[in-house]
């Protein structure tokens, strides 16, 4: 065996949480580690973006020009080259290869292939006996010295609450979490640490602007470009300086995370991370939000509200925002939900009291 390819499928935690798992495979077969991010989330056109951040160099330039490598799985094998190819081959998919999957092939002939590749996180990253174990390997990453001196630009105090907040900012499937859920865990590590500051890491500005109104004077949070209200996804630009912004920005929030005292997050692999990264929090320590609905898919009979017209118009001479509305119509009654929240049935649209829809809305989704 001469290497173990980690793909980057994801965002930054979820790629980390794959690297974590394949540098744990590549020590237990003495293989060489190849991180492959070239092309995925924050891939950089032309460049390796990973070699770009982090002070451990694993090159991926090598292998991708290299022909006939033995590769496993074989399904694997035309791809090998592609970071996130998203398709299935022989009723396996590309992106859900595990390096428990290549452990537990007692039957395969090691000695036979080139490279395995790993492209998703696996139980070694999930389960609390392994957590001291991959955790190891986590430290092992070294932010390169210009993010490391934009870490400790930041000043945390004694004993910093870490509030992670995935809200999804319209991306379509995310469901935002309750604030005021988050609201009630910071409150009781406030009771214990009174003096304590807040570091509000988001993807949405209008959470930070609401945990400033909550904590004033009390919040710290990174500088980062924020996307327009209900545009989606943070880290989705097309140039290589917006990328390379955007994956510095995660890596800075997930390090100061990681010095926190305390930890309110979002069910996640960033707060994963920062966990990992962190030195010992205690568990007490530690209240992650388990959502009812960690995607959103809408029923067969709903449609997004930009294909009723008129309905459109309203919203927008209201200046509400229609990402995450869906509608669906029978027996001449409209009924319209934000995601899986019901925001009621109306035969006319001069029923709706937009006033409270918009109150509505800003419970649910924040803007």
């Amino acid at each position: 065996m001469r290497y173990i390819i980690a793909k980057g499928y994801y965002g930054l935690g979820g790629s980390l949480a794959v690297l974590a798992s394949s540098m744990r495979l590549a020590d237990k077969y003495n293989a060489t580690l190849v991180v492959d991010w070239l092309d995925g989330v924050y891939g950089l056109k032309g460049k390796d973006i990973f070699n770009e951040v982090f002070e451990l160099p694993i090159s991926n330039a090598h292998f991708r020009n290299v022909e006939g490598l033995r590769v496993w799985p074989a399904e694997w094998q035309g791809y090998y080259h592609k970071t996130m190819p998203h398709k299935i081959v022989n009723g396996l998919q590309l992106s859900r290869v595990t390096s428990e999957m290549v452990e537990n092939s007692g039957e395969l002939d090691k000695d036979n292939y080139d490279c395995f590749v790993v492209s998703r996180d696996d139980v070694y990253w999930h389960r609390p006996e392994f957590k001291e174990e991959i955790s190891r390997y986590v430290r092992t990453l070294k932010p390169v010295a210009r993010i490391r001196k934009n870490i400790d630009s930041y000043e945390l105090g004694r004993a910093c609450i870490g509030v992670h907040f995935r809200h999804g900012n319209g991306e379509k499937t995310v469901v935002p979490p309750n604030i005021n859920w988050f609201f009630e865990k910071v409150n009781g590590f406030l009771d214990k640490s009174p003096s304590s500051y807040i570091l509000v890491c988001t993807d949405c500005i209008e959470v930070l602007r609401a945990f400033e109104k909550k904590y004033p004077g009390k919040i710290v949070s990174s500088n980062k470009n924020y996307p327009d209200l209900g545009s989606g996804s943070m880290h989705l630009d097309n140039n290589n300086s917006e990328r390379l912004q955007a994956i510095e920005e995660a890596i800075v929030d997930i390090w100061l995370m990681s010095k926190c005292s305390y930890i309110v997050g979002s069910k996640s692999f960033f707060s994963g991370v920062a966990l990992k990264l962190s030195d010992g929090i205690e568990k007490e320590n530690v209240k992650v939000w388990s959502p009812v609905w960690r995607s959103h898919k809408p029923a067969s009979d709903e449609f997004p509200l930009e294909k009723h017209k008129q309905l459109s118009s309203a919203f927008e001479s209201w200046q509400l925002l229609t990402d995450g509305i869906y509608l669906s119509e029978k027996n001449n009654v409209l009924k319209i939900r934000y995601l899986y929240h019901e925001l009621g049935s109306y035969s006319s649209i001069n029923e709706i009291d937009f006033q409270w829809l918009k109150k509505k809305l800003i419970k649910f989704r924040c803007y």
